[in-house]
This record gives structure tokens, C-alpha cells and sequence, in this order.
């Protein structure tokens, strides 16, 4: 709205001053020109909007994620985790002891630090923000996750692209923000393409 309002600013001025001798700077030449630069402007934003949602799906095969707010208050649905397989439907992590393990749902996890020998597992339960400590490496823990929007963004984290809100940054290097996480995840260069477009 406010790019909306600086270009019709912009166009009227532009208009006026070159012809002021011709074109009288009135509030109802003002309007009209704010009114066809909306028209305008909701086209080009509809096509923008249409172009990411059929390009997202296209590249991930799924239409675009729903709203923060409406995901954070309606959890995935029974007719959605019913269509995923018994493998994605429940994430269980494995210690290399083979006896510590954390089990939650894959749409709870908000990320994952690696830490020498340790992994921390940082994830949603009940509206709040718990860790766990597991003694394994991240790639032994990446081999036991299979679902897609669960991807090493790192070589010290893998991240829940789900739970991305905002990509900052550029090439040089990118940060990813999780909701109800208070610092951004960094994005190596080796998986910033696959993690940036998927984000």
C-alpha cells in the first residue's frame, strides 16, 4: 500500500509539474491517478502471487504452506498425516548407543545442531520450545529422517523448512528464521540452492 501510494505520489507529480499550465493539481486528479495505480497494482500483485504458488508446486510437488498463525493453531490434520506413509508420520532418532532415542512428529521439529559428538533436537511440544541432547553425529541422524522438508541446510544443522518464515541475506550467505526460534539458522553455500528454493 505504501509503494502504491509513493508511485501515485510520483505519477501525479509527474503529470502536474511538466503541464501546470495545462493540468490543475486537484484532490480529484489525485484520486483517479491512486486509483488506477491499485488496479494496476493488484493484477500485477495477483500475477506475482500466482506465479510463486504454481512454481513452488510444480518444483515441490505440493501447493504452498497455509499461514503461520492458522498452522500454529490448527496442527497437520488426520486426512493429511493419513496420506503419509507410517515412515514420515512418526520421526524416531537414534543415539549411536542404540538405546537413548527421541520420538516425535515430524511437523514438531524445528531443527537440529550438531555439537562434536552431540546432536541437540530442538523442537515444539505444547507451544513451547524444547531441546534434547543425543550422543550422535548429524549424519547418522540424517539417515534417519526421510521426510523431504527436513533438509541439512549446514554442515552443523539440518532445519524444518516448514517452520521457516523469512529468508535474509544473499549468496554471500543466508540466515533462515524459524518461528518461536530466537536466532536464524546459516545456510552454507554447498545447500543454499536446494534449501532456498524449497524454503
Amino acid at each position: 500500500m505504501g509503494l502504491i501510494l509513493i508511485f501515485a505520489i510520483g505519477n501525479f507529480a509527474n503529470s502536474v509539474l511538466p503541464n501546470s499550465g495545462k493540468i490543475s493539481a486537484t484532490v480529484g486528479g489525485f484520486v483517479s491517478i491512486l486509483f488506477y495505480m491499485g488496479v494496476i497494482s493488484f493484477f500485477l500483485a495477483g500475477a506475482f502471487v500466482g506465479f510463486r504458488y504454481y512454481r513452488f508446486k510444480w518444483n515441490d510437488g505440493h501447493p504452498a504452506q497455509v499461514g503461520v498463525e492458522e498452522a500454529l493453531a490448527y496442527p497437520a490434520s488426520s486426512e493429511i498425516v493419513s496420506k503419509m506413509s507410517v515412515e514420515e508420520s512418526i520421526l524416531t532418532l537414534v543415539a549411536e548407543n542404540g538405546k537413548d532415542k527421541l520420538t516425535i512428529l515430524p511437523q514438531h521439529l524445528c531443527y537440529i545442531e550438531a555439537d562434536d559428538n552431540y546432536v541437540t533436537v530442538v523442537f515444539q511440544e505444547e507451544q513451547k520450545i524444547r531441546k534434547e541432547l543425543l550422543r550422535s553425529s548429524l549424519g547418522r541422524i540424517e539417515s534417519q529422517i526421510r521426510a523431504s522438508h527436513i533438509r541439512r541446510c549446514h554442515r552443523s544443522y539440518m532445519v524444518n523448512l516448514q517452520k521457516v518464515y523469512r529468508v535474509s541475506g544473499n549468496a554471500q550467505g543466508y540466515k533462515l528464521h524459524l518461528w518461536q526460534v530466537a536466532e536464524p539458522l546459516p545456510v552454507s553455500r554447498g545447500y543454499a540452492k536446494q534449501v532456498i528454493l524449497s524454503a
